[in-house]
């Protein structure tokens, strides 16, 4: 008898032994071919939830909550991060003009253009906030998340640029980006959690973002350190220093650096 085999016939055959030995064998090969079909509507449901929850957060996030076997817990711990803020600041107006659903398909248009810097440069999309998104960057495989912050704005500034030569109604962005440290985890209720970050690092960035004027790229004087550190590469970008500005929730003045990218480099 072959190794595995469960069914077969000794001598001599029974033709009432042969009909009941295929009817058994028939019955699990229905069996069998049922579950195979149980077995594909479940992958197919896996991959349908893998695909949604990356619609909702990081590819990263969703593939660590989908592989861990426990629920996720409230609860975060302090790290270093570098927090983006970006706003298109010309869109209430153009809201108030335009039918609703163009208002949304711009908006989607140019929320797909710009969020697609902050993977490329190993950020984390927060979270979108109307016209406008918060970012992390605090990835442990890069030597340089402040750096890796500045070059998405300002692949979000050329993108929109170059995009905008070809739009009647162009929207112009404005950009924050503080470096410090903050607290990082799930926040919220046990019924609904937020992954982000919180702290006065979160809520600088912020302020730097509102700061500063359409088409501005604002970073803090402890963001331009960092990229002092690890050195800044680009000929077309220049810094210029603004000097200690109070800005709006501070008493005490912060150190803003402008990021200038030359018009010809777009």
């Amino acid at each position: 008898m072959l190794a595995g085999a469960d069914d077969y016939l000794s001598k001599p055959f029974k033709l009432k032994t042969i009909r009941v030995n295929i009817r058994r064998v028939m019955d699990k090969v229905r069996l069998r071919q049922r579950n195979l079909l149980l077995q594909a509507e479940v992958d197919a449901a896996h991959a349908k939830l893998r695909k949604v929850f990356k619609l909702y957060m990081t590819p990263t996030l969703a593939e660590e909550l989908l592989s861990n076997p426990e629920l996720p817990e409230l609860g975060g711990e302090r790290q270093q991060v570098t927090v983006l803020f970006m706003d298109f600041c010309n869109f209430t107006p153009l809201a108030h003009k335009l039918p609703p659903d163009e208002v949304l398909s711009i908006l989607n248009e140019y929320l797909e253009l710009v969020t697609a810097s902050v993977p490329e440069n190993n950020g984390y999309l927060d979270k979108i906030m109307g016209d406008g998104f918060m970012a992390l960057y605090n990835s442990h495989d890069s030597e340089n998340n402040a750096a890796n912050a500045v070059k998405s704005a300002i692949q979000m500034y050329r993108k929109v640029a170059t995009w905008n030569k070809a739009k009647e109604n162009g929207l112009q962005i404005r950009v924050g980006i503080h470096t410090g440290e903050a607290v990082v985890g799930n926040i919220g209720t046990p019924e609904l959690m937020n992954f982000t970050a919180i702290g006065d690092t979160v809520n600088l960035a912020k302020r730097l973002e509102e700061f500063g004027d359409p088409g501005d790229i604002l970073i803090s004087g402890t963001t331009y350190k960092m990229l002092e550190q690890f050195g800044t590469d680009d000929s077309a970008i220049h810094y210029i220093s603004l000097g200690p500005q109070v800005v709006k929730g501070r008493e005490t003045p912060v150190e803003i650096i402008k990021v200038r990218v030359c018009e010809n480099h777009l």
